[in-house]
């Protein structure tokens, strides 16, 4: 049996780029819509760099979003000090 390819967060995050810039092109998806994605998949891709996740997708569950999220959401508290 041959073994599935370990894909990783920036692979998957190069195809969404590429699918976004062609609903873009066909006039299904804005711009400010695909700049609201981009900055939330860069803050992602930074969360695991910063907390030294792995940036495999199968490593990357529920848990972790869960991470991530809390952490965007002290970011914001924090930001309106």
């Amino acid at each position: 049996m041959k073994e599935k390819p370990l894909v990783t967060w920036r692979e998957l995050r190069e195809n969404f780029d590429k699918e976004i810039s062609e609903q873009i092109r066909m006039g299904d998806l804005r711009e400010s819509s695909a700049r609201v994605y981009n900055r939330t998949s860069d803050q992602f891709e930074r969360f695991l760099e910063h907390k030294k996740k792995s940036a495999l997708l199968q490593d990357i569950t529920e848990d972790v979003a869960t991470e991530f999220r809390e952490d965007r959401i002290n970011q914001m508290a924090a930001s309106k000090r």
